[in-house]
């Protein structure tokens, strides 16, 4: 079973997630600040409930948080993507799957709203779209994927970049 969790009730949870063998996906936006915009019902950040709880499932359960629990991260004006990696890999020693932050489905009478509030200025992370992109590339989940894509669907691709665009890919 795969499932993604704001990781407000992993501890309360946790045996049934590690006894059914779970994988999760957190989202957590990095470091409190990082994470401001992730409130509880009282206004408060998220982040040490879901810090607490993800310590709790590393303490008690090693092997599980080892190969079961990912994370999931959004960028925006309160956080970059240098910043946020280095705070999973030092405090988690693990990568975070990162994407910016979505703009589709935003009333279009308040796009501008939208962007000053979450987005600032300027959309920051141009220039650390080469070093996203090769951190992206390396993470274990788009690794396995690529290979399963490769072992089952019988298309060989030169590079793993492929797998997710339209890039032209030799048949199998």
């Amino acid at each position: 079973y795969t499932m993604s969790t704001n990781g407000l009730l992993l501890s309360k949870y946790a045996e049934f997630l590690v006894s059914n063998n779970f994988n999760i996906s957190v989202s957590l936006d990095g470091n409190e600040e990082s994470n401001s915009f992730r409130l509880l019902h009282n206004e408060q950040n998220s982040f040490p409930v879901i810090v607490k709880n993800l310590d709790h499932i590393r303490k008690n359960y090693p092997d599980y948080f080892e190969s079961n629990v990912s994370f999931l991260t959004v960028l925006h004006r309160r956080n970059s993507f240098r910043e946020v990696h280095e705070f999973f890999k030092e405090r988690y020693g693990k990568p975070t799957l990162t994407s910016l932050i979505n703009t589709q489905n935003v009333n279009r009478d308040h796009i501008d709203e939208f962007r000053d509030t979450f987005l600032g200025a300027d959309e920051e992370t141009s220039y650390e779209q080469s070093f996203m992109l090769e951190l992206f590339l390396s993470h274990p989940r788009v690794k396995e994927f690529a290979t399963i894509t490769e072992n089952y669907a019988g298309i060989i691709f030169k590079n793993l970049l492929q797998v997710l665009s339209r890039i032209n890919c030799d048949a199998g």
